[in-house]
């Protein structure tokens, strides 16, 4: 999908048809999305060390506002608590947090869905 910003028009992607333009708040959650999948991969590039800490913090943060706005909910539950978290953005992604370590409202929102939600 191309999207002209000047012409708000949408043109159509041979895979997927298409799709509206976002809006303001979906180019911020797009983004959002970017920054968890980066600070993912930065802190796998760390050593353990405060740095790798504070992307995984990061990480968190961002999965936190997407499960918040909806635009990330949890596939799986493992054993250690740890979630598997779908990203719905383009393209789609999957991370994995601790539960304990997203912002308590986000915990709430996965807690809501346990009753759906596999444990892997």
């Amino acid at each position: 999908m191309t999207f002209d910003v000047s012409s708000n028009l949408v043109t159509e992607d041979p895979g997927r048809g298409f799709a509206p333009p976002l809006s303001a708040e979906g180019h911020n959650l797009e983004a959002l999305a970017r920054c968890a999948r980066f600070a993912n991969a930065l802190a796998k590039c760390l050593d353990r060390t405060p740095h790798r800490v504070l992307a995984y913090r990061i990480k968190c943060a961002a999965l936190s506002g997407l499960i918040l706005r909806g635009w990330a909910t949890p596939n799986g539950v493992y054993p250690d608590g740890t979630v598997g978290i779908d990203i719905h953005s383009d393209p789609p992604s999957r991370l994995h947090v601790p539960l304990v370590y997203l912002d308590p409202d986000a915990q709430a929102v996965i807690n809501g869905a346990a009753s759906t939600t596999p444990a892997i």
